[in-house]
């Protein structure tokens, strides 16, 4: 009796270890925004095809949370401005957004979009943009470089 009772206790504990050991966790997907949560900090560099003299690299920095309502959003606040963005493995696009840069007494609006692409704690990313102004209408392109605060 002795025997049996001790082959019962041992299943039990060898059962209840493999319950416990293994989790509804474990079966679902790591969420692919999550990798670009946080603070970015680095330079981004604007290069006007038109107008050269307003090429510029700048300091920048990204906080980067997770968009509320959709799946594959994120969200991308940089010097006052907040984007939205899509994540896709290990890249995320931006959705064509406006931003308005002052040069002297000229408002610029820069229509911007391209892609950024994390590797391991950098970011790099790049696009175009199209100007719209008083002095007429551009284009160009923009790159920037992050690492993780």
């Amino acid at each position: 009796m002795k025997k049996k009772l001790l082959i019962l206790f041992t299943s039990l504990i060898v059962l209840m270890s493999l319950i416990t050991s293994c989790s509804k966790n474990s079966d679902k997907t790591t969420d692919p925004r999550t990798q670009f949560v946080g603070k970015w900090i680095g330079t981004k560099s604007f290069t006007f095809t038109q107008y050269p003299t307003l090429n510029k690299t700048v300091a920048d920095t990204l906080t980067i949370t997770i968009a509320d309502g959709n799946s594959t959003n994120i969200s991308v606040k940089s010097s006052g401005y907040s984007e939205t963005a899509n994540v896709s493995g290990n890249t995320f696009t931006y959705i064509p957004y406006d931003l308005d840069i002052k040069f002297g007494s000229t408002l610029y609006t820069l229509t911007i979009n391209g892609s950024v692409k994390i590797s391991g704690n950098n970011l790099k990313g790049s696009g175009v943009f199209s100007v719209l102004s008083t002095k007429g209408p551009s284009s160009g392109t923009w790159t920037d470089s992050l690492a993780v605060r």
